[in-house]
């Protein structure tokens, strides 16, 4: 009971300095529209094949290179790290 009437007081707290009803025109989303162009680096340790995008992040295929690629980011941005967060811009994986 303790635990639900924080969790309650906490969400009413958040929720009087977060008014979501109003209309954020002055988003302007066109900025993280921008595609990303990935280059092959390698593959790691679970056979996944590497990339970096034109940024310098490093994202993994984690279909192991099988059909379409599934890229997610590395964690720590490192060759090793672990598969992260799915990628959600656009992408092309280009030649070099």
């Amino acid at each position: 009971m303790i635990i639900k009437g924080l969790f309650a007081e906490c969400v009413k707290e958040f929720s009087a300095h977060n008014d979501c009803s109003e209309p954020m025109d002055d988003v302007d989303i066109t900025e993280d529209m921008e595609q990303l162009t990935m280059q092959f680096i390698g593959i790691d340790d679970w056979d996944r094949p590497i990339y970096r995008d034109n940024t310098g992040k490093l994202w993994k295929d984690i279909n192991c290179g099988c059909g379409e690629p599934y890229l997610c980011s590395a964690t720590g941005n490192d060759f090793y790290g672990e598969p992260d967060y799915p990628i959600s811009k656009t992408w092309q994986i280009v030649d070099d």
